[in-house]
């Protein structure tokens, strides 16, 4: 390389060696020489020369690196779903699982616990203990400031009873067309 840079120079007609000799020689004579190289290593029949085993295995491990950086900031394409929870009310099975639609996901049964909790939760110990206080709350009042009058409520709409019991309370998609 040295011969080649002491013959771009000697042609070129400089005596001293600058950073603007260097970037030319590097864009006119080394540009030209990879690209040859390149070009000619795509017209071989695809073997891209001999390498030693080193230099082999420290590509492995580089594009092992890589594959692993790349993976742990990627959304996996396929494997292990995302574990929905269940509770032992509604316990869920593999087959439910891959069932489920967005209807079901917003059913009641999906926000509000069952009315009866399961024995797995009233077998448990140490419920409504008071484990640690600050201050006392005995003899004290609540009072508030800043209003000058009473609250009046408004009823908008038409009051509906309700005829039975309900666990949750909600509105169906399908409902709502507004």
């Amino acid at each position: 390389m040295v011969s080649e840079l002491i013959a771009f120079c000697t042609s070129a007609g400089k005596t001293c060696l600058t950073v603007d000799i260097l970037n030319s020689f590097e864009y006119e004579v080394l540009n030209k020489k990879l690209s040859k190289a390149w070009h000619s290593a795509s017209k071989d029949s695809g073997h891209a020369g001999t390498r030693d085993i080193v230099s082999i295995q420290e590509l492995i491990e580089a594009e092992e690196e890589e594959e692993t950086l790349l993976s742990s900031y990627t959304t996996p394409s396929k494997g292990p779903l995302k574990r929905v929870s269940s509770t032992p009310e509604t316990p869920l099975t593999k087959r439910s699982v891959a069932a489920r639609s967005p209807r079901q996901l917003l059913s009641p049964s999906s926000f509000s616990p069952s009315a009866t909790p399961s024995q797995k939760y009233t077998s448990r110990t140490n419920r409504g203990e008071v484990v640690t206080t600050f201050g006392s709350a005995q003899g004290l009042s609540w009072s508030g400031r800043g209003g000058s009058g009473s609250v009046s409520l408004k009823v908008v709409g038409d009051p509906e009873p309700l005829t039975g019991s309900y666990k949750a309370m909600f509105q169906q998609l399908m409902g709502v067309r507004e």
